[in-house]
């Protein structure tokens, strides 16, 4: 069970960084700093594609204090150093809130780069970098690792690319005869959950994008953005992160989820599905080959909770 708390515990993260100054502006700017080319961007991509189709979907209900959100994306090969570069050009066109999603090697380069820009005091003019970490390990198959496709290098390696190519796999080998034993995965999400609220979304966001929602964690991400600017009548990154902290939400797959104050973690079920030909309760399969996820087995929230020892240094 550990291992799970574990996996559970690093899902959202919220850290304010100071910046060069910024005017107002009519549009809530958001940079993805993902991998959009090379043997990963297909995940990039795709989580892309999810942040954008998450901003229309608030545009056509007004936007959000009457502005209008829109996902700019940056490539960073998945390379630490590039994903610094793209950094500054967000802060250098006035973005002034981040997120990224792939590579944890990333993930530290940017928050390093947070604490760098404190100690400096660069700016009087913050910004807000969320990041919807993994609730979920590299994948393995029943018999192992992974299998790795041949669009697919050694670099670039995350969970999403993983259930891809795990299906291709699939499809591949043909899978005639009955497998013993199936592929099994603990995450956040699935499409399969019987939840009709993210049913709804999955057939809507098929339709419209072509591809399966890879990261319902993103949902949660858009969704507490939306709420934390409204609460705090503000776009400003520093009333943001205040509104976030211990702000509750019910996630894309049901149930509640919550960031904690502390360490500004978020935890929320999760869920253990194997992966193996679809049945008639499960209307979802992965790339059309008829295989999909099955949920056997959940893990409520008050379960996933690891303690902290952080102390989080909060901008004055």
């Amino acid at each position: 069970m550990n291992s799970v708390h574990l996996k559970a515990a690093l899902l959202a993260g919220a850290a304010v960084w100071l910046s060069s100054a910024a005017g107002a502006q009519e549009t809530v700017r958001i940079a993805f700093i993902d991998p959009l080319s090379g043997l990963a961007a297909s995940t990039g991509e795709a989580g892309l594609k999810t942040f954008q189709y998450l901003a229309e979907q608030v545009n056509a209900k007004g936007g959000v204090l009457g502005k209008k959100l829109e996902v700019v994306g940056y490539d960073n090969k998945v390379n630490a150093q590039e994903s610094l570069v793209q950094l500054q050009k967000a802060v250098d066109a006035g973005i002034r809130i981040v997120t990224q999603g792939n590579g944890s090697n990333v993930a530290a380069a940017l928050e390093d780069e947070d604490a760098h820009q404190h100690q400096e005091d660069l700016s009087d003019q913050p910004g807000l970098f969320v990041r919807p970490g993994g609730a979920q390990r590299g994948a393995q198959d029943a018999l192992g690792e992974a299998p790795r496709h041949p669009d697919r290098g050694r670099r670039g390696a995350s969970v999403a690319e993983d259930h891809r190519l795990l299906a291709l796999h699939r499809q591949d080998q043909g899978f005639r005869r009955r497998q013993r034993r199936h592929r099994q995965l603990g995450a956040e999400g699935y499409p399969n959950i019987a939840y009709k609220p993210s049913q709804d979304f999955e057939k809507a966001f098929r339709a419209k994008i072509g591809q399966t929602l890879l990261y319902p964690r993103a949902v949660n991400e858009m969704n507490m953005l939306v709420k934390a600017i409204q609460e705090a009548s503000s776009a400003e990154p520093g009333k943001i992160a205040a509104k976030l902290e211990g702000m509750k939400i019910e996630v894309h797959s049901g149930g509640e989820g919550f960031m904690r104050a502390d360490d500004h973690q978020f935890f929320q079920p999760i869920y253990i599905a194997n992966l193996g030909p679809i049945g008639k309760d499960q209307p979802f399969d992965e790339e059309n080959t008829g295989w999909g996820w099955k949920v056997v087995g959940k893990v409520d929230t008050n379960n996933t909770i690891v303690p902290t020892s952080c102390k989080m240094n909060r901008p004055s």
